[in-house]
């Protein structure tokens, strides 16, 4: 199972992204009969916990997840930006959750993210929407001060949308989610689900060791 997350999941880009095709080569590899669906995320992480559905893909990983499901081996890694365009932020290399913590932002994040578990600790304060497209137009209202997501991911979702004045959005890295593992969250109510993940784990090893997954990254760079 996936959702919506270009350009490493998409029904709207060739190959159906990044991760997509990774998974397909996973699969092949491991010898098994993989069946990939789109759905909505919750929905996806519904199945997956209830044991309906095998696997779902890509999530980082967090405790609030490990106690629900086994997770892979990384597919790929990836950074996470916070982006804004208001001059509470100082433009630097790269900033901590603790310092965004300090500005008293309010962040808006995707729902269901894993951030929010973060957050959430922190008492970073933070407002969720189900879409990019909404995030980004509050963000440029200035209905809230800065988005937190992968910088591949909203990079792409800017340039999509083109939206007006999209051009003064500026991010910096976030220490805490620099080269953040991306893996598959597997059930571990599904029938023989270890096994088949022992297989999957050593798929995505040779893959590595190949340079297949590097090569499919590279292709979409």
């Amino acid at each position: 199972m996936t959702g919506e997350y270009p350009p490493f999941s998409s029904q709207a880009i060739p190959d159906e992204g990044i991760a997509v095709e990774i998974v397909k080569k996973i699969c092949k590899e491991a010898n098994l009969n993989c069946s990939i669906q789109f759905l909505p995320w919750l929905r996806c992480e519904y199945l997956v916990e209830s044991g309906k559905a095998f696997a779902a893909f890509p999530y980082a990983i967090s405790d609030e997840r490990r106690k629900k499901y086994f997770f892979s081996e990384p597919i790929f890694y990836a950074d996470s930006h916070i982006f804004f365009t208001s001059s509470k932020i100082k433009l630097v290399d790269s900033i901590s959750l603790n310092e965004i913590k300090k500005l008293n932002l309010t962040i808006g994040i995707l729902r269901g993210n894993f951030y929010a578990e973060n957050f959430k600790i922190l008492g970073i304060k933070f407002e969720e929407s189900s879409d990019y497209s909404s995030l980004l137009k509050k963000l440029l209202n200035n209905r809230i001060d800065a988005i937190i997501e992968g910088n591949i991911v909203l990079r792409y979702e800017i340039k999509s949308q083109k939206l007006p004045n999209s051009k003064d959005i500026k991010s910096i890295q976030i220490s805490e989610f620099k080269n953040t593992s991306n893996i598959l969250i597997v059930a571990k109510k599904y029938a023989n689900s270890q096994k088949i993940l022992e297989k999957i784990n050593l798929a995505i090893k040779k893959l590595k060791i190949n340079g297949t997954i590097e090569r499919i990254i590279k292709k979409y760079n």
